[in-house]
């Protein structure tokens, strides 16, 4: 997939991130397939399924195209937030890059270790309180 297809890709989702489950992710499977780029439909849900797979939280609670998309920003700024506290704390310097971090070669384990645990102490701290809105 090249950027021009994935910049329409995430366009697509978010445009389309409001109506109701399927019939949202639906409809944005047809935009694309119909955009400049033609991204397939295949290749939407292969993506859907990457999301699944790599953050099985939005599967478990049925977040993907329900107008959760706020929601679950907030918890990945809660993150963010919880990880630069962590690494001006113990003097390790990190970049927020969209929802990862970029570090020192060294501090690369570190770093990924803290990243997973805060998230799941954010989802602990955060998560029921958003899921009932």
């Amino acid at each position: 997939m090249v950027p021009q297809q994935l910049d329409s890709l995430l366009s697509a989702i978010d445009e389309n991130f409001e109506p109701e489950k399927e019939q949202g992710f639906n409809q944005a499977k047809y935009t694309l397939e119909r955009s400049k780029d033609k991204v397939s439909r295949t290749q939407v849900n292969a993506i859907r399924n990457s999301f699944y797979r790599c953050i099985p939280f939005l599967h478990d609670y049925d977040l993907l195209c329900t107008g959760w998309g706020g929601r679950l920003q907030f918890i990945e700024g809660e993150t963010a937030l919880a990880m630069l506290e962590w690494a001006t704390e113990i003097n390790i310097p990190i970049l927020n890059v969209h929802d990862s971090f970029a570090c020192r070669k060294e501090d690369e384990e570190r770093v990924s270790v803290a990243m997973y645990s805060l998230r799941e102490r954010v989802l602990s701290e955060w998560g029921s309180k958003i899921l009932r809105g």
